[in-house]
């Protein structure tokens, strides 16, 4: 089974790709393109997951990096917006603040447009 630190890894890599193209991916496309049974941390397993590489990537500087991992509505789930209010975003307009990640994400990213 793949360790934590790895799966974190893995995710961070695919939503930087998913940032960079200026897409998203559902969870379901996540869970596939992971490759990998997630270890059983509860039913929010893939939520813990995201949780870790969003936080991974605000702490380097770059942002909620799971903004990119959608469900039917075409915006991320509720645990999103969750820890963005608890990282400081403003989230009153979930459309906006969803705009917004995903265009910091897109310059901010590595091999994005902002970098160099």
């Amino acid at each position: 089974m793949t360790e934590w630190p790895e799966l974190v890894e893995r995710t961070r890599s695919i939503l930087l790709e998913v940032a960079r193209a200026g897409g998203t991916v559902t969870y379901g496309q996540l869970r596939e393109r992971l490759g990998v049974e997630l270890p059983h941390r509860g039913p929010g397993d893939l939520a813990a997951l995201l949780r870790a590489a969003s936080l991974a990537e605000e702490r380097a500087g770059r942002g909620l990096v799971s903004v990119g991992v959608v469900g039917p509505s075409g915006r991320p789930g509720a645990g999103w917006f969750r820890l963005a209010a608890e990282v400081g975003r403003d989230v009153s307009d979930k459309e906006e603040s969803c705009r917004r990640e995903r265009h910091r994400l897109a310059v901010d990213a590595p091999g994005g447009a902002g970098s160099s």
